[in-house]
């Protein structure tokens, strides 16, 4: 064998990081689930996580701390976190105790960009991350104005991604997320559009710029919208996954990443009908004027989707941008 030295470990952002990770740790997973098969031991990298009675966890993670070291693995107890029902804790702790271990006690903590624990802690969670969010759409409905291209990519490409990840890894967030809609749509698009104060936004125009690039939009999906579809995609998408975890066997990777690819592809398919529908129904209230608008919209979009580089010349005026985008919705110039 060819044996690596090395004294700092795996640089952060490396791109090998997670496959080493994988390789040093599998022996110690493999170890921890032979130990305790009824228990459900989650890996992410180097965070990992028991899901069982809490003797079984106290005498896991007694065993963690005590093999970790062998292969570069030196857990902190005090940085350990107990989630459970707080009539039980009392009994929980003791056991950890017991087992020479002082570690935190929570009703619900952060995991892996999700939460783990009781609905009240999960409202606390996320309720400063509304607020951050909203916080965010206001800066960028300020850059909107003289700025619009920059703002509209800043929010699509990044911000946007931010509450879309939190709806896959966690049910039903569509009702927390109805700050987030009303800034996008009384803060957000009448600046990025440059409209005039006081003016609305109509329903069947919201509508229209929550649908994709493809289908006529401008792709600012309305997150209480579709945050129910993107939790079951990913549910869907880790089905395979989950259930090697709960039955501690072997996971088909070939068979697991077929299950993603398929699951991602329903999704699009599914997204891009409603999409289809919004529009035609769209076009039919509107008349052969607002029709024929919408049958153009569906070919000339791809300018949207570039990222402003001066290198690339994709930057675009305050007055292009407008101006095109006026021109896409049939807005008086």
């Amino acid at each position: 064998p060819e044996i690596l030295l090395s004294r700092e470990g795996v640089t952060q952002g490396c791109p090998l990081g997670m496959i080493l990770y994988g390789i040093a740790l599998l022996p110690l997973g493999e170890d921890l689930r032979q130990h305790s098969p009824d228990a459900v031991q989650p890996w992410y990298a180097d965070d990992n996580a028991f899901y069982a009675r809490a003797s079984v966890s106290a005498k896991l993670s007694k065993r963690l701390c005590e093999i970790g070291p062998s292969v570069g693995y030196f857990p902190e107890p005090d940085k350990f976190w107990g989630i459970c029902p707080k009539r039980k804790e009392a009994a929980a702790r003791a056991q950890m105790e017991a087992e020479g271990l002082n570690i935190k006690w929570s009703r619900g903590q952060r995991y892996v960009g999700g939460f783990v624990g009781s609905e009240k802690m999960r409202e606390r969670w996320i309720a400063p991350k509304v607020e951050e969010w909203v916080a965010g759409i206001g800066k960028l409905a300020e850059v909107g104005r003289r700025y619009p291209q920059s703002a509209y990519v800043g929010l699509v490409h990044c911000l946007q991604a931010e509450w879309q990840y939190v709806c896959r890894v966690e049910p039903e967030m569509g009702p927390y997320l109805a700050p987030v809609e009303n800034a996008l749509r009384n803060v957000f698009i009448p600046a990025l559009l440059d409209l005039k104060r006081g003016d609305t936004i109509n329903d069947g125009f919201r509508l229209l710029l929550a649908r994709g690039i493809k289908s006529g939009g401008l792709a600012i999906r309305n997150p209480v919208e579709v945050a129910a579809r993107l939790h079951t995609a990913s549910v869907d998408s880790a089905e395979l996954l989950v259930e090697s975890l709960l039955s501690n066997g072997d996971l088909d990777c070939a068979a697991h990443l077929a299950r993603v690819r398929e699951a991602g592809a329903a999704m699009r398919k599914e997204r891009a009908e409603k999409d289809e529908e919004v529009v035609k129904n769209l076009a039919e209230l509107g008349g052969a004027k607002v029709k024929k608008r919408l049958e153009r919209m569906l070919w000339n979009g791809s300018w949207l989707s570039a990222i402003p580089d001066r290198m690339s010349g994709t930057v675009l005026t305050r007055e292009e941008w407008l101006d095109n985008v006026y021109l896409r919705f049939g807005l008086q110039l």
